[in-house]
């Protein structure tokens, strides 16, 4: 416990203090970790293949259907604002 002096009215008061935080656990958790992976053959050294046609295999540039060309883009705009004629 700490006391701790309140501004608005300038008392004391008592306040529970945090407990430290100790980070003894993780160098037994990751030699763990570590260890069953190791020792597990199975699933780490097992290689999966994907079909051809999976989405990963495709490259990201290539789009599903041909660009139009920039004349038929330029004749099929459509402006919000309407011609000023």
């Amino acid at each position: 416990m700490e006391k701790t002096l309140l501004q608005t009215n300038e008392a004391l008061a008592l306040r529970a203090s945090k407990a430290e935080k100790s980070y003894d656990y993780v160098p037994h958790l990751m030699a763990s970790i570590l260890k069953a992976r190791v020792e597990d053959q199975e699933s780490a050294g097992r290689v999966v293949s994907l079909p051809e046609n999976h989405p990963r295999n495709l490259a990201p540039t290539i789009a599903l259907r041909e660009s139009p060309e920039l004349i038929d883009l330029v004749l099929e705009y459509k402006s919000r604002f309407g011609s000023k004629k």
